[in-house]
């Protein structure tokens, strides 16, 4: 337990993990909807509706997150080899905080249901309010170690709530057990 202690992990590396998961998860939500016809119900076809959804994803990205109108980004949305649902998502961490920064507009356009999207917006803020503490650039007080514990155990209590354990990764463990505040209290 000793040498565990001082191994202390990489927080640029788990923000970045952590963000590209909470990112997959709200797009695979998007996905579905569209599958289902939740999202674009005016287009009859599958894959035109898929195609709708994620058309509007890389303008949202391209257009508001890492570019706007008059310097629009390229990024595209990787997608399945059949096309039909998100790819593996790949992106450094300058941009996870782009994304995560404008993050409401990918809950408003991927969540339909009324009550996930309270819980998405409710958690989001959290997530990103425990890791501006985690960033700081000082020793952290007492205080401000249970302020960056109490946004993240907000946050998690939700993020289990809307995806259990297919929203775990050993990162979300990390921020979640308190893991990271006994290395900020060490530290």
């Amino acid at each position: 337990m000793i040498a565990l202690l001082h191994k202390v992990p990489c927080i640029l590396h788990c923000e970045n993990r952590v963000g590209i998961k909470l990112l997959t998860m709200v797009l695979l939500e998007g996905f579905s909807n569209a599958l289902e016809g939740l999202l674009f119900s005016h287009i009859h076809s599958q894959s035109q509706r898929i195609e709708s959804f994620a058309q509007k994803i890389q303008k949202i990205f391209n257009n508001e997150i890492l570019g706007d109108i008059d310097g629009p980004a390229q990024w595209s949305i990787p997608m399945n080899d059949e096309g039909t649902n998100i790819g593996i998502i790949c992106l450094d961490n300058n941009r996870i905080h782009k994304v995560l920064n404008a993050f409401e507009l990918l809950i408003e356009v991927s969540i339909i249901d009324g009550p996930r999207k309270l819980k998405w917006h409710y958690c989001i803020p959290h997530y990103h309010d425990g890791f501006e503490i985690l960033r700081q650039k000082k020793e952290y007080s007492d205080e401000e170690i249970k302020e960056y514990q109490r946004h993240k155990d907000s946050w998690f209590q939700v993020w289990i709530e809307l995806h259990g354990l297919s929203g775990c990764t050993n990162y979300t463990h990390m921020l979640s057990s308190g893991h990271l505040s006994d290395y900020m209290h060490k530290w």
